[in-house]
């Protein structure tokens, strides 16, 4: 069984919201660990279930997997369906490196400032205290 989350329900993509959940409903009624107690595979599947429900059952998050969905189909690759599987995949930088050199340059003065101003409150304190 594959994570795409129609193939966990065993439901086709065209297929309504009554039909989804009922399939969920179906599946987590059979899988549930409170009907089998100490089954480590029906509490994987009935997490993957409940995962996938979370997507389908939704209308924005499914409308927004099937418009992703649909864009793995037209490249013809089979990008990964679950949250945190393309970590490592390279991304164009942010920022360019001017706007990382201002930030940085930007942040150090900004230290260096509050620095001074807390030496600066330090010592008016012990003044203050010493008289």
């Amino acid at each position: 069984m594959r994570n795409d989350p129609y193939d966990v329900l065993g439901v086709d993509p065209g297929t309504d919201a009554a039909t989804i959940r009922a399939a969920y409903l179906a599946l987590m009624h059979e899988y549930h660990p409170d009907h089998r107690p100490g089954d480590a595979d029906a509490a994987e599947l009935a997490r993957r279930v409940n995962a996938a429900y979370g997507i389908l059952g939704d209308q924005n998050r499914r409308a927004a997997h099937d418009r992703r969905r649909g864009a793995r189909t037209a490249r013809g690759t089979a990008a990964p369906a679950e949250p945190g599987a393309g970590v490592g995949v390279a991304r164009p930088a942010a920022y360019s490196d001017e706007r990382r050199t201002f930030q940085r340059s930007f942040t150090e003065a900004t230290v260096r400032y509050a620095l001074v101003v807390f030496v600066i409150g330090t010592v008016l304190l012990l003044s203050l205290a010493a008289q």
